[in-house]
């Protein structure tokens, strides 16, 4: 892996550990910092996020349409949604009483359902209903029909 990549690999982490660590002072219950927080929402969360969208997004989306491996985000989705649905049965398990625990990740997970949803709704759906020749009724009853537990 180039250093470049590496950097940009550390960059990430670097950003979701610092917001992980500022949302969970707040959840927490401390409300030192909440204008820091949003200064480092809009000034380093959001200026990078465009910065992806203008220079990352247009070279790497035509790769992974040849790679045929554009969907692989959805699955990581769906990884993520499972492991916070076993992290909370955990805690109900093992450590009811951590309120806040139980509540970071609920929070978490609502957030990952709500923004998997909207991206199937906005992209998915719609390029499934575009396509003749294709039948999405038979697709979404696949889903339907698919056992809940495997």
């Amino acid at each position: 892996m180039s250093k470049e990549l590496e950097r940009f690999g550390r960059q990430n982490r670097e950003l979701r550990e610092e917001l992980r660590r500022r949302i969970g002072s707040f959840l927490g219950g401390s409300d030192e910092g909440l204008t820091a927080l949003r200064d480092f929402l809009f000034d380093e969360l959001l200026t990078h996020a465009r910065g992806e969208e203008r220079h990352l997004y247009p070279v790497v989306g035509p790769l992974l349409c040849q790679e045929g491996t554009a969907m692989e985000t959805m699955t990581m989705d769906h990884v993520a949604i499972e492991r916070h649905i076993d992290r909370y049965a955990g805690l109900l398990a093992d450590h009811p009483q951590d309120r806040v625990a139980i509540e970071r990740t609920l929070v978490a997970l609502e957030a990952i359902v709500q923004l998997h949803m909207d991206k199937e709704e906005a992209i998915l759906l719609p390029a499934l209903g575009r396509h003749p020749g294709l039948d999405p009724g038979r697709v979404l009853r696949g889903i339907q029909e698919s056992p809940v537990r495997d």
